[in-house]
């Protein structure tokens, strides 16, 4: 079973109750909705659906449900006695204070009353859904649901305003909607609050419990075309099955009501509820059919197809037995792989060498090859959803390149890596990042993220190279501290101009210290700032002139870029030296 965002499902309810609520304008097709026929069919579906009415309210139906023991007596023998159970989500059990002068708790008690009257919930069974009003609040907004705190834990759930939804993330790192609210939208709309059926019911086993759901369908014509005689209607019991039962009253041709209950057990398999508590889903089949690999089989010196099946690869513990591919065998991607996790910053936090899902998964390891693939373990892939397992192959190629030296030296000799080991975006983010900890006065990281989010831009995409200029200058550049800067430039004894940025006080800066001549610029900053205002202003010839001299002088966009990080960390040093804090 595939996990999904449903509020479709959800959607789809609300306009099936508004359907059955709407009284036909045919005389034969009236007598039969007086009966309540399209309500209760719809009701005997829901009780089957993915996506099950808990509580609603319309003009002329009323539903609520609660948890209630599976042993409950009424349960084995007359269940419409459940019907007493009030089908009004806004009756439930609820606390307030009374004060007197005889009671002995300095007045004040806490009197606990069942809004269900006349008839009073057992202790046994509870409630899902508490509709509330505000008082004072006249319009339908006064109104709005809660739902039982223990069930929203439980279910790991949490209130999500712009989706109307209690929502969870899945294991795709998206909101996966598990309680969907509909509110009011007009005079004559329908509030309904709808559960998803596999967290309902997995509640419901561990619980021993049932879902009682109670209902009342009000059906005539709406507004009222005559004055009617209540007395004059014909009562019947009825029985659907095992699960769902009613009374009604009709006055035939004329007007009718509903009250009845229904029953709803749990359907999960014992394996399905393993499932759902280890892995917070249902697994669909389909994952157990492993994805294919070429890799670089190291061991053998030749280039292989293995699986995510673990047997078709072994540890070092286990060599001795085989002549496996090692499961530390890279994969090779085209570099465009990354471009998908790059491009949703809310979703993936990529990093060099590690990329992340939102609260799902990760891949702990990645790298890019002398010849500018991206490459991965076999074993780090095993470790995805199958589905993003499946996106990796499709840019799966044969290596054109081994491993990087400090891939070798960390993952194979298990050294730790000097400062000239770093590769060049390494290298920018240990030196930004040390600076971010000495928490300087005349600088600071200043964008919303951190150094460690600067990326190498691997593929042939322009608007991928100069994004991730944007983000170098965005964080770095608007870091400087222009107050302090001028402070120290002063106590040097050099001279600026009142409208001078930072970029030119700390040219001044260097160059009164005497750390570069005065005919050097700090050249890479300004290359980050200019690539900028390119991305942001410039016209399409500056771009592609741009674009055209960094592919020309380094051969790909991403040599540019690291080409750009080496000559940057040389200025940033200089620059902290100007200020007196020792590296």
């Amino acid at each position: 079973m595939e996990v999904e965002v449903v509020t479709s499902a959800h959607r789809q309810l609300v306009a099936r109750l508004t359907e059955a609520d709407k009284a036909p304008n045919d005389s034969e097709a009236f007598g039969e909705w007086i009966r309540g026929s399209g309500h209760l069919e719809m009701l005997t579906q829901n009780a089957a659906e993915d996506e099950i009415i808990v509580a609603a309210l319309s003009p002329g139906t009323c539903i609520n449900s609660f948890i209630a023991d599976g042993d409950h007596p009424d349960l084995h023998g007359d269940i419409l006695a459940l019907s007493r159970w009030s089908p009004n989500p806004l009756h439930h059990e609820a606390t307030s204070f009374s004060w007197s002068w005889s009671l002995a708790t300095d007045g004040v008690e806490a009197t606990k009353h069942d809004g269900s009257w006349p008839h009073d919930l057992p202790a046994d069974a509870h409630p899902l859904v508490f509709g509330r009003t505000i008082e004072g609040v006249t319009d339908r907004s006064g109104m709005y649901f809660e739902v039982l705190q223990e069930y929203v834990h439980a279910a790991e759930i949490h209130w999500r305003p712009e989706r109307e939804a209690y929502s969870r993330i899945d294991f795709r790192g998206d909101w996966m909607d598990v309680i969907s609210v509909s509110g009011p939208e007009g005079p004559h709309s329908t509030d309904l609050v709808s559960f998803r059926r596999e967290s309902l019911d997995l509640y419901l086993i561990a619980m021993s419990a049932v879902l009682v759901r109670t209902f009342d369908v009000t059906l005539l014509r709406r507004p009222p075309s005559e004055r009617y005689n209540y007395g004059e209607h014909v009562d019947r019991l009825v029985r659907i099955g095992s699960g769902l039962c009613y009374k009604e009253m009709v006055n035939e041709g004329r007007f009718g009501f509903i009250r009845g209950v229904q029953v709803i057990r749990p359907t999960l398999t014992p394996v399905e509820v393993e499932q759902l508590v280890k892995g917070g889903r249902i697994a669909d089949p389909a994952e157990e059919i492993p994805v294919g690999f070429s890799i670089w089989d190291w061991r053998n010196d030749r280039i292989a197809t293995v699986t995510t099946d673990p047997s078709t690869t072994t540890s070092y513990f286990d060599a001795d037995q085989n002549d496996l591919p090692f499961e530390t065998s890279p994969a090779s991607f085209r570099p465009e792989v990354l471009s998908r996790y790059k491009a949703d910053t809310e979703k993936y936090t990529v990093r060099e060498g590690r990329i992340t899902c939102r609260a799902s998964w990760d891949l702990r390891s990645y790298w890019t090859n002398g010849a500018g693939q991206v490459c991965a373990y076999i074993c780090d892939l095993r470790h995805l959803p199958r589905e993003e397992q499946v996106y990796w192959s499709l840019f799966n190629e044969e290596p054109r390149a081994g491993l990087p030296g400090h891939v070798i030296k960390t993952d194979f000799r298990g050294e730790w890596l000097e400062e000239d080991d770093l590769p060049p975006i390494a290298s920018l983010i240990h030196l930004l990042s040390r600076w971010i900890r000495r928490g300087f006065t005349w600088w600071r990281w200043a964008d919303e993220g951190s150094p460690d989010g600067l990326t190498v831009p691997r593929t042939g995409s322009r608007k991928e190279w100069l994004d991730a200029c944007l983000s170098l200058s965005s964080g770095l550049i608007e870091g400087f501290n222009l107050k302090a800067v001028r402070e120290r430039l002063r106590e040097v004894g050099g001279k600026y101009e009142k409208g001078d940025r930072s970029l030119l006080l700390l040219e001044r800066l260097l160059h009164a210290l005497g750390l570069i001549d005065t005919t050097e610029r700090i050249a890479a900053l300004w290359e980050v700032n200019e690539l900028r205002v390119v991305r942001a202003h410039a016209a399409r010839s500056k771009v592609r002139r741009f674009s055209h001299e960094a592919l020309t002088a380094h051969g790909s966009y991403g040599g540019h870029f690291e080409d750009l990080c080496i000559r940057l960390v040389a200025e940033l040093e200089l620059i902290e030296t100007a200020f007196g804090t020792p590296q």
